[in-house]
């Protein structure tokens, strides 16, 4: 298989290890590709403008990119996931407290409209007592 030098590092750089993804070249990705998979420089060569390589390290190659993006982005969904659980707690915890402060100002204004009740009450209680008595002494003055 032959493919050229950009392309080929462009498609396997991800292979690389993460400190000498930076300053690499072709060279350095064919050595750390080499070293992991246990191939000699038989298995490919470098061109000036292309390397070469045979079909089964093409295809091993392939596969093992495939695998470091699946594997990225299994981790990048599993973050995610965790993310939005975590979310959603702080969500649930968040209604939570709210339903138990409009929980307590309801009972608080149910208290107090009961009071305001009870006063309402016992001032009209008192009203019709002093207009009883008024009543009463007034027939008594008649009489």
């Amino acid at each position: 298989m032959r493919e050229e030098h950009g392309s080929f590092y462009e498609k396997f750089k991800l292979l690389l290890p993460e400190e000498s993804q930076h300053d690499s070249n072709i060279e350095t990705l064919v050595k750390s590709l080499s070293l992991t998979l246990s191939v000699t420089e038989s298995d490919w060569q470098i061109g000036h403008s292309k390397v070469f390589l045979r079909r089964n390290l093409a295809l091993k190659l392939e596969r093992l990119a495939h695998l470091k993006v699946s594997s990225s982005a299994r981790i990048i969904q599993h973050q995610f996931i965790r993310m939005r659980i975590r979310a959603a707690g702080s969500r649930i915890t968040n209604w939570a407290s709210g339903r138990l402060h409009a929980n307590r100002r309801f009972k608080m204004r149910a208290a107090s409209n009961l009071i305001a009740s009870l006063w309402r009450m016992k001032v009209q209680y008192e009203r019709l007592q002093v207009s009883e008595r008024f009543v009463e002494t007034s027939l008594n003055k008649t009489n």
